[in-house]
């Protein structure tokens, strides 16, 4: 447990589910499946009732419930259960709370049963998506956009804070889609590989150097806002093999690997921007170390030991 203080949303856990949360309320179904979403992305938390973050798990369902007009007989009843029978405040004693913070944590826990107690229970309207997103990028597909000193548009700066016209590309950035997916089988999300540096002119498949270095990245997503903005363009289609991808790019934690569960990014909305920075030069790699094939496994010289 990553807990930094008394507070109801003082841990890693309770900050995530509450992302998390936001995310799962904006699918379509009903509250039941809503809960089952949620304990099956965290069963450790949910289900074990001597994990150290399973108090903090449906504290953190039941106030998000509660604020969004989410009603679940079972998460309400399990909250309140376990800030009536001090569970919650013993856990934390237990892990070394000081008195003073536990008196804080027990008056954020009265704060809670207060809202509990208290709310009508009553369903109300979400916002929810009436269809899975739809994909903006095909797997296997080879795709261009401009980049100053390596980096994209920033598609989150607005047109009072970026000036298009005045801003000039010097390189074109390439990267190929290796996998995608949806999360709760609606929100997308992408993978992709990268050349590791720009070309100075914007490339067509053809013009894509065969020794070209390409590094594997997080996945990310890329609405259909954002794929406008960064000024994405299709310039080509290759098939990857996944038995290939995967012999290539095995799992590893916390290194980007091929079939890296893509829901963690979706869920936060985690724009592939994000992971399209390339060095501003091929020779600007090399000079400072990030380019280094024998011992950076996320990078592969060409792509034809990819390829079906």
């Amino acid at each position: 447990m990553g807990t930094w203080g008394p507070g109801l949303y003082s841990s890693d856990l309770a900050c995530d589910l509450k992302s998390t949360i936001g995310a799962v309320t904006r699918l379509p179904f009903d509250e039941a499946q809503l809960v089952h979403i949620l304990r099956e992305g965290e069963p450790g938390a949910a289900d074990d009732a001597a994990n150290e973050d399973h108090t903090v798990f449906w504290l953190v369902v039941a106030d998000q419930f509660v604020k969004r007009g989410v009603v679940s007989a079972e998460v309400r009843g399990r909250a309140l259960a376990i800030i009536d029978d001090g569970t919650d405040i013993a856990r934390f004693r237990q892990l070394g709370m000081r008195e003073a913070d536990a008196r804080k944590r027990d008056k954020a826990l009265a704060e809670l049963r207060a809202r509990l107690v208290t709310a009508t229970p009553e369903r109300k309207r979400r916002a929810v998506l009436q269809a899975p997103q739809p994909y903006t990028l095909e797997v296997g597909g080879l795709y261009t956009s401009p980049t100053k000193a390596g980096a994209p548009i920033n598609p989150y700066m607005g047109a009072k804070l970026f000036d298009r016209a005045a801003w000039t590309p010097d390189g074109y950035a390439i990267l190929v889609v290796v996998n995608r997916g949806r999360a709760f089988d609606y929100l997308a999300w992408y993978q992709p590989l990268t050349a590791i540096a720009p070309m100075p002119e914007k490339p067509t498949d053809a013009s894509i150097p065969a020794d070209m270095i390409w590094r594997l990245k997080h996945p990310g997503t890329c609405s259909p806002t954002h794929y406008k903005k960064i000024e994405l363009e299709p310039i080509g289609q290759v098939t990857p093999d996944a038995e290939k991808m995967q012999a290539r790019f095995p799992a590893a934690k916390g290194r980007a690997s091929w079939g890296l569960d893509g829901r963690p990014y979706a869920i936060d909305d985690i724009s592939m921007v994000n992971v399209m920075g390339v060095a501003s030069t091929f020779a600007d790699g090399m000079a400072n170390g990030t380019i280094n094939l024998g011992n950076d496994p996320t990078l592969i010289k060409g792509l034809d030991d990819l390829l079906a």
